[in-house]
């Protein structure tokens, strides 16, 4: 899967009523989905497609904020593993620094949470319609999309 597979370019196209004829600006519509939903999983760690992800287990412990995780945590021998609502924790008896590869995001498009791709069809407007003004786009969203951003953010600094 990929970001198009998400949101196609026929939908951002109909979402920013552009007619299917006029395609000169296909590839840039294209890149604001993408950049449209990358933003989005750096900003939540809610991941959209699924995909393998390194992670680096150093003195025997990693805590995971991406979500969802595929990877069979059973499997895991070598860990223990501990769901704590926002994160998953994995810890190993070895101290040693490791490689951990987890499958993490979503294997059925329809379970990615459709008010974030409402955000997304927001940001694709923001990005073709917008001025550039030089602000970043989360001064240009609506309340409601930061709002939304922000309850399905999986960490707080």
């Amino acid at each position: 899967m990929v970001y198009t597979d998400i949101i196609s370019l026929e939908e951002a196209k109909n979402y920013l009523r552009i007619d299917d004829d006029l395609t000169e600006d296909d590839n840039s519509i294209v890149r604001m989905i993408e950049a449209s939903l990358r933003y989005i999983e750096k900003y939540t760690d809610v991941i959209f497609y699924d995909r393998d992800i390194d992670f680096l287990v150093q003195k025997g412990e990693l805590r995971v904020y991406k979500h969802p995780i595929n990877t069979d945590l059973s499997t895991l021998t070598e860990y223990t593993t501990e769901r704590k609502g926002l994160y998953t924790d994995f810890c190993s008896d070895s101290y040693d620094t490791v490689d951990l590869v987890l499958n993490v995001g979503f294997t059925d498009e329809s379970e990615i949470p459709q008010d974030l791709l409402e955000v997304a069809f927001e940001m694709i407007d923001l990005y073709y319609y917008g001025e550039k003004d030089g602000k970043p786009i989360q001064k240009k969203l609506s309340s409601l999309s930061m709002d939304t951003l922000n309850i399905h953010k999986r960490f707080w600094l």
